[in-house]
């Protein structure tokens, strides 16, 4: 999952730099309904071993976020959005919390497109009790350096380190955070501010 993310990273920044949000829109759009139909017919290959962590079968709840960022960009879309999304948020929680219960490897387009849901809604209305849940001090916290998390992960299942890895593992992330990540976020926006300011960066907020 973590090859898959770094391949997110490479190709999507470039294809909005180079081709523009408008084709980078319609490109991740295709792309979701051509990953969609592809898993569809050949799911019981991929569901088997690890075949369903591969970038086709997966890189479509990747360009739905995409997709999801670049629609709240646009002032009219929003304010649509955040008129009706709230109904949207009452049916895709169902979906998700039956597509968990019942799909273990290979993840249905719909899964991730409620997922997307739940995500625009919460962050469209703030005064949603799970979106005042995750505004909860901790938890904004955790969100901040779940990346990072995520990277280092591997320190909890290296049986060398026995008891010392609660202060191997924070110690990597508390570093990777400060040292990397944030330095990268830095260089990133000034590179986008430099390159193609308007563009790029309203798809990136």
């Amino acid at each position: 999952s973590l090859s898959l993310e770094e391949q997110f990273y490479l190709v999507w920044p470039t294809l909005l730099l180079f081709s523009g949000k408008r084709r980078a829109t319609l490109f991740a759009l295709i792309s979701v309904l051509a990953i969609d139909i592809f898993r569809t017919a050949t799911w019981s290959f991929y569901s088997v071993g690890s075949r369903f962590m591969r970038t086709e079968v997966r890189a479509d709840g990747l360009f739905l976020g995409c997709l999801l960022a670049i629609a709240l960009s646009d002032l009219r879309l929003r304010n649509w959005a955040k008129k009706w999304s709230h109904y949207a948020f009452y049916v895709a929680v169902p979906v998700f919390l039956f597509d968990a219960l019942h799909f273990h490897t290979l993840l249905p387009g719909h899964e991730s497109l409620a997922i997307a849901i739940i995500i625009g809604t919460t962050s469209l209305h703030p005064e949603m009790l799970l979106s005042r849940a995750l505004e909860w001090e901790y938890l904004r916290t955790t969100g901040l350096l779940s990346y990072s998390i995520y990277v280092w992960q591997g320190f909890i299942l290296f049986p060398g380190i026995r008891e010392f890895w609660p202060v191997v593992f924070s110690g990597s992330f508390l570093l990777s955070y400060a040292f990397i990540e944030q330095p990268a976020r830095r260089l990133g926006r000034k590179l986008a501010a430099r390159l193609r300011p308007a563009e790029v960066l309203s798809a990136a907020l």
